[in-house]
Parts: C-alpha cells; sequence; structure tokens
C-alpha cells in the first residue's frame, strides 16, 4: 500500500472562467493562467517524493500532470488512467449551470440534493462513478508498496468521490461539502496502513484543496 496519496485538480480552462459544464470534455486544454497554475504547483511538488503519477485522459488532466512530470524526470512514469476520469454529466456537458438549471432541473435538483439517487441521461449514475473511481484506488492500493507515493491528477467531482471512497463517507451528506479549486492539493496519508481500512489504521488528512502554491494567482 503507498505511504500517501497526492491528489491535483487540473488547471484552470476557459470552462471553469465561464462556469461551464465540462464533464468528460476530452480536448479541452487549459488557459493561459491554468498553464501557470500547474507550472506553479509542479515546482512546488517538485521536492516530494513521487514515484509514479497517475492522471484522467482529459487533455487538461494531462497538461497538468506533464508539468509535474517534468521536474521529476527520471524518476517518475505517468499512466493516464480512465478511472480517474471526470463523472459523466451526459446530456448537460458544454451547458452553463444556468441552463442546465433550466433545461434539466429534476436532474440538478437530485444531484445537488440526494446525488447517490443521480443518474444523469446520456451518462453515468454517481454510483457508477464512485465504483469506477474504486476500481482505480484499489489498483493502485494494490500495486504500490509502502515506500511509494502516488499522484492523482483528476477534476473537481473525481476528487470528490476519491475522499468518499477513501474514507467510506455518505454521499449524500458529503459529497458537495469537498470542493478544489483548480491546481489545488489535497493529500492523503496511508503510511503504517497494514490493511486497506483496518480498524487501528486510518487514512489520514494531511491537507485539503491546498492553494498556497497558487500565490501569484488571485483568488
Amino acid at each position: 500500500m503507498p505511504r500517501r496519496l497526492y491528489l491535483l485538480r487540473h488547471g484552470q480552462t476557459d470552462a471553469n472562467v465561464l462556469n461551464t459544464i465540462a464533464g468528460r470534455s476530452p480536448d479541452m486544454p487549459l488557459n493561459e493562467t491554468g498553464l501557470r497554475q500547474a507550472a506553479l504547483t509542479a515546482k512546488a511538488l517538485c521536492q516530494a517524493a513521487i514515484h509514479k503519477i497517475y492522471m484522467s485522459p482529459a487533455l487538461r488532466a494531462r497538461q497538468t500532470a506533464k508539468q509535474v512530470f517534468e521536474h521529476h524526470v527520471p524518476t517518475v512514469f505517468g499512466e493516464t488512467q480512465e478511472n480517474f476520469a471526470e463523472i459523466n454529466f451526459g446530456v448537460l456537458e458544454g451547458m452553463s449551470y444556468e441552463e442546465a438549471k433550466e433545461l434539466h432541473p429534476d436532474v440538478l435538483e437530485e444531484y445537488r440534493e440526494t446525488p447517490s439517487k443521480c443518474v444523469f441521461p446520456q451518462g453515468e449514475s454517481m454510483v457508477d462513478a464512485y465504483n469506477r473511481i474504486g476500481r482505480g484506488i484499489n489498483k493502485i492500493l494494490i500495486e504500490h508498496p509502502c515506500n511509494e507515493s502516488v499522484l492523482i491528477v483528476s477534476h473537481g467531482g473525481a476528487m470528490a468521490l476519491i475522499f468518499l471512497y477513501v474514507f467510506d463517507l455518505d454521499m449524500d451528506k458529503t459529497l458537495h461539502s469537498i470542493r478544489h479549486n483548480n491546481c489545488g492539493l489535497s493529500i492523503i496519508d496511508l503510511e503504517n496502513m497494514d490493511k486497506w481500512n483496518a480498524p487501528q489504521h486510518k487514512p489520514r488528512i494531511v491537507c485539503i484543496n491546498d492553494i498556497s502554491h497558487l500565490k501569484k494567482e488571485h483568488y
């Protein structure tokens, strides 16, 4: 089991600025601010003992991960992992939140109030997304020994689901309480855990949504 999980949301895109639901959009690049954020994050992580980077297949996540990778060559290599893709919001993707609220109010209300029951038309259910994330986390836990740490570069929704899975949290009560800014960094300590979720060894939050490394940016 790895010693530590580093979780990083991708840098800013134009969709983030416009408050657009991006979801699985694969070819949305980082904007200029996002590229600067990724570079600042890479510098902040250059001393971290990261052994492998897992990333969502989306371009915005791969661009962010590339910056970190370049600061760790040749000790780190990356792997695109479909399990860490963003939630598939189906028909809502490409819409602003206001448009989605107008055209699909029932779907958005269920997502906000009882996400465990939410199924996005032409997309995936939140339960399916949670299970997909769980498969990705389990793969990491099996493949990495206790002297290694890994970085996952992903998305806001997917990272919230990672927290739910790792800490066995209630989706309806907790999902929308876990938020990450662009290039927000969270760290989960797994050191001294002999067995996943063993009563005597629970994962521990080192930090959540840390953006102190982005001090040159404005929020």
